[in-house]
């Protein structure tokens, strides 16, 4: 199976299908913190609907070439652009470590509060993102990282150690090690035979492994590592598993949700939009020291997390994912087909930069479900250029332009 299709294969498994089995059988009591109780039910039924749609395209629909594009970029090859972003990275980590910590995300200011370094360091965590993926698409060909690279790889595992605010960034750290190791064990990136049930149960077991490491810094991250250990441990594995659940059922509960209330209502939508061309505004005013106000509702997880949290307060924020990012576009099914489009071609993007047939490894598919979420959840951010989930999709057609052979073209 190629690489992209597997990714948006264990995004849908992850965040759809496992919350919502574990819900039927248990009330979804869990979510006692979101409110409404939407119709989860019509919410898996479009899920399902998106993926046999989404089956269809990418099976039939044929690959746009990009003629024009018809050599090969070098500068990430070089190493000396990701040497240089590594060093300026790590400065700015060190920064944020010493003024937040790792509690920016739940208890640091708003952005328009925080340090003038802040929105930098989140755009250059961007442009790291993309480095690590081309890491991985150069060792999954099975060549070496030159020098420059494995020092810009390990600068940038230190930074996303420092600035670490999210789950994912623990995935992000050991990843970049398991790089920096694939010379001792490559089978840490790629698996070159074809999984048997041992491998199997070894995933399995890293999976849940990792799932745990996940759970508990997420939870540090509100709550303070101490009492994180003792909730985690104390309270049992049953309280540990409705923590995961809790977390990984947004993106099923903003669907139902927004399909319940908001699937016509264009108001809501248009809302949507501008919220985001706001956003621009504002963002262009941090950059260039401008006093522009910042927006109450500068993004589509801002909005989202006002429909779905009961408390929600400034430092709330929680993308709907792709799915429920379709009904913040005006004039539904429109949002339905620029969906599917869009994560067709984010998807193509992933088969192309990792071109080799050999299979990834866990620790990194789950690394690239991590971009992947960073580039379509919330796709309606798409129409702020100086959004996250922009800057991403920049980057990542960055890195397939600087992984195609010479004599090929640019197909997506």
């Amino acid at each position: 199976m190629r690489v992209g299709l597997s990714v948006l294969m264990l995004y849908f498994v992850l965040y759809y299908f496992v919350p919502y089995l574990f819900g039927v059988t248990t009330g979804f009591f869990y979510l006692d913190y979101l409110d409404g109780s939407p119709n989860m039910h019509a919410a898996i039924w479009f899920v399902i609907l998106f993926g046999v749609l989404f089956a269809l395209l990418y099976r039939y629909l044929p690959k746009l070439r990009i003629g024009f594009v018809d050599i090969r970029f070098t500068l990430l090859e070089s190493g000396l652009v990701s040497l240089f972003v590594a060093v300026v990275f790590l400065y700015f980590s060190f920064l944020f470590q010493q003024d937040y910590g790792f509690q920016y995300r739940h208890k640091g200011d708003p952005l328009s509060d925080s340090a003038p370094y802040m929105l930098y360091l989140m755009l250059i965590r961007l442009y790291i993102n993309a480095f690590i993926v081309y890491c991985i698409a150069v060792l999954h060909q099975e060549r070496n990282l030159n020098n420059n690279n494995k020092l810009a790889l390990l600068l940038s595992g230190v930074g996303i150690a420092l600035s670490a605010s999210v789950s994912f960034d623990m995935v992000a750290i050991v990843v970049v090690f398991m790089c920096l190791a694939s010379n001792i064990a490559p089978n840490f990136v790629s698996m070159k035979r074809q999984p048997g049930m041992r491998v199997l149960f070894k995933s399995l077991f890293y999976f849940f492994v990792i799932g745990f490491v996940l759970v508990l810094f997420g939870t540090a991250n509100k709550i303070g590592f101490e009492r994180a250990v003792d909730y985690l441990l104390h309270d049992g594995f049953g309280s540990f598993i409705e923590a995961v659940m809790a977390r990984i059922s947004i993106f099923l509960f903003s669907l139902a949700k927004v399909m319940d209330e908001h699937i016509a209502d264009f108001s809501f939508q248009v809302a949507a939009i501008m919220g985001n061309l706001e956003n621009l505004q504002f963002r262009i005013g941090v950059l260039f020291g401008l006093d522009i106000p910042r927006p109450e509702l500068a993004s589509t997880g801002r909005i989202n997390s006002e429909l779905i949290y009961i408390n929600a307060n400034d430092r709330n924020g929680a993308t709907p994912g792709l799915l429920g990012s379709m009904f913040y576009l005006p004039l539904f099914p429109l949002g339905l087909f620029l969906g599917l489009l869009y994560s067709l071609f984010v998807v193509r993007l992933l088969d192309g930069i990792f071109a080799n047939k050999s299979r990834l490894a866990l620790l990194p598919v789950l690394f690239l479900m991590s971009v992947f979420q960073t580039t379509v959840d919330g796709f309606p951010d798409l129409a702020n250029p100086i959004s996250l989930t922009f800057i991403q999709l920049m980057f990542l057609i960055f890195v397939r332009l600087n992984v195609l052979v010479p004599e090929t073209r640019m197909r997506v």
